[in-house]
């Protein structure tokens, strides 16, 4: 049997997540924190002292990766892989309801790797 090659084989849609790739994109395993919900890939995450992840805007938290993928951690902990490095639109960006990112949250993920720029349609 011959496969067809003009057949479409799928389909990708952007997110508008990442601004640029002049900055390569790292991601690495992370575990965020129990009872944040359900987080969506783009959710800008905070390091708390156990080393877990939070959603910007839990106090005592620091702002320190973005989330890479989606992600249910209702009931327990989770593990799941962050962007640590990379150029990303802050807009795109999601954070906890009623909290709105700092420029102090801006410099703690600039020192990390990750440079944050608004996105312009």
């Amino acid at each position: 049997m011959t496969k067809r090659l003009d057949s479409v084989a799928g389909e990708v849609e952007f997110d508008n997540l990442i601004n640029s790739i002049d900055i390569p994109v790292k991601q690495k395993p992370i575990t965020v924190l129990t009872a944040q919900g359900k987080l969506t890939r783009g959710t800008a995450l905070a390091i708390n002292s156990d080393g877990k992840m939070a959603i910007l805007g839990t106090s005592d938290c620091t702002a320190n990766c973005i989330l890479a993928e989606d992600v249910d951690a209702t009931s327990a902990d989770v593990q799941a892989m962050a962007f640590i490095k990379g150029h990303f639109n802050s807009n795109m960006l999601t954070v906890k309801a009623d909290y709105a990112m700092s420029a102090t949250d801006k410099e703690n993920f600039r020192k990390v790797g990750i440079l944050l720029s608004d996105c312009i349609d």
